[in-house]
């Protein structure tokens, strides 16, 4: 459903500018946060989205040869040069 997640320090950086989603130093508490939200869906139904919790591998990206990397500010891990779901493709 989005495009990538975002975690800011909002106490060293209020305006929210710099997103430590991919960050090494805050892969632990990622993690740790994704978790937590994934078994609180499922507590609450909230996987009837329906979303699957990750697995690790992603199955999406933006294809350069369709302006992939002008849509947004995207991290390069998420910048492909060919689809990953053939099956999903034109």
């Amino acid at each position: 459903l989005w495009d990538t997640d975002e975690l800011f320090d909002i106490k060293n950086d209020p305006e929210e500018q710099k997103n430590l989603i991919h960050d090494p130093a805050f892969q632990k508490m990622k993690q740790h946060m994704e978790n937590q939200l994934y078994t609180m869906m499922e507590e609450l139904g909230g996987m009837e989205i329906p979303l699957n919790r990750p697995k690790g591998q992603r199955k999406t990206g933006r294809l350069r040869s369709q302006g992939g990397e002008k849509a947004a500010d995207f991290p390069e891990s998420f910048l492909v040069d060919e689809a990953l779901r053939k099956e999903l493709q034109d």
